[in-house]
């Protein structure tokens, strides 16, 4: 803790800025010094995170199963250790300045950063298994694209709901009775992602449309392969290699042909 002490007034004589306020003196001590543990916290990390990546990617290149080069590659590893900053600067920041009387708002702060970290670590491991289970043949008749969208939609919503909550001061719970109010604003705002779900699962439950198969949409002027569907748009690449995308509920709310039985 004393090494973390500096005397503003030095400093500043040193410039020729003195500051004779104490008020302002001590608000810039408290800035240098969340600097400072900024600083130590993010360049232990680079050394770290660094360090530790190379070792995690020697041991990935020496495996036979290819998940692990999958997190790798979604650096899942590397996202991991940014949580390292804002938990050793909030632990720091405790030891040093306890009783601040801004302490709790710093607090809150930092527990928005560690969960919006965590949002990314769970988007990316979400991600790679995603990427691991196309990696099998089942995945080209049922792809698991549209549940993984709904589950990152979820995630991120919990954050969002989370963080707004600390900073009011009120539990999770209470501000989603709350919300209950705005629950049209809300179906209007994740309309597309609503009817993408529930188009998504009558599609693939019903193997309606699979990736691969040709069909044909005048109304979109679809002709072509299924490349891609998802939770919001299903890609096809038409006959002259141009790219389509069509609302995944359009599928299901208006007629279109597949010609997987001529094959």
């Amino acid at each position: 803790m004393m090494l973390l002490k500096i005397d503003i007034n030095k400093w500043f004589s040193w410039l020729n800025l003195g500051i004779k306020d104490p008020s302002t003196a001590s608000a810039v001590e408290v800035l240098l010094q969340i600097a400072v543990i900024c600083l130590i916290a993010f360049l232990f990390t680079f050394f770290l995170r660094k360090g530790i990546t190379r070792v995690i990617g020697g041991m990935v290149r020496r495996t036979k199963t290819k998940w692990d080069d999958i997190f790798f590659e979604e650096r899942v590893f590397q996202k991991i250790f940014n949580l390292i900053p804002p938990i050793f600067i909030d632990f720091a920041f405790k030891i040093v300045y306890g009783k601040w009387q801004h302490i709790e708002l710093f607090h809150r702060f930092i527990v928005a950063w560690i969960l919006v970290v965590a949002g990314f670590v769970i988007v990316a491991v979400l991600d790679a298994i995603n990427r691991i289970y196309d990696s099998y043949p089942i995945a080209k008749d049922r792809p698991i694209k549209v549940f993984v969208q709904v589950i990152k939609i979820f995630v991120i919503s919990a954050i969002i709901i989370t963080i707004v909550s600390e900073f009011i001061g009120e539990s999770p719970r209470n501000l989603l009775v709350g919300l209950g109010a705005f629950a049209a604003v809300l179906m209007l705002i994740f309309k597309d992602a609503i009817l993408g779900f529930v188009a998504g699962v009558q599609l693939l439950a019903n193997q309606m449309v699979r990736i691969g198969d040709w069909i044909v949409m005048p109304s979109n002027n679809a002709n072509g392969t299924v490349l891609e569907i998802n939770l919001y748009t299903v890609k096809v690449q038409n006959w002259d290699m141009t790219i389509t995308t069509i609302p995944t509920y359009q599928l299901v709310s208006a007629s279109f042909t597949n010609w997987r039985g001529m094959e």
